[in-house]
């Protein structure tokens, strides 16, 4: 185990560090909380939105991939609760069957 002292004389054989160039110290903010935005709201795992494609489909994802659709160029509808996802495709599978699948 390493004493105190062995620590010390350790330490003395660290070389200095040059400081940061003069364009490094230069950057805004200098400090990490004012470099930091938020706290940013909790994303829902259960808010979906509806999607329409260029070619017409409709489809549902999660809020948390909007931004990704949007860049794709997709069209943005309402957003949708769906607490439980195999529930909710289980109905629209219903509902199409229902429907003769329009």
């Amino acid at each position: 185990m390493t004493t105190q002292e062995e620590l010390r004389e350790a330490l003395t054989h660290i070389p200095p560090v040059p400081a940061s160039p003069d364009d490094v110290l230069a950057l805004e903010p200098h400090r990490m909380v004012d470099a930091q935005s938020g706290p940013h709201p909790q994303i829902s795992a259960t808010t979906y939105v509806e999607w329409t494609k260029p070619d017409g489909d409709t489809f549902i994802a999660p809020l948390a991939n909007a931004e990704t659709y949007e860049r794709k160029g997709f069209t943005r509808g309402a957003d949708v609760e769906v607490p439980d996802l195999v529930a909710h495709w289980a109905e629209a599978s219903k509902q199409e069957a229902t429907s003769g699948g329009t």
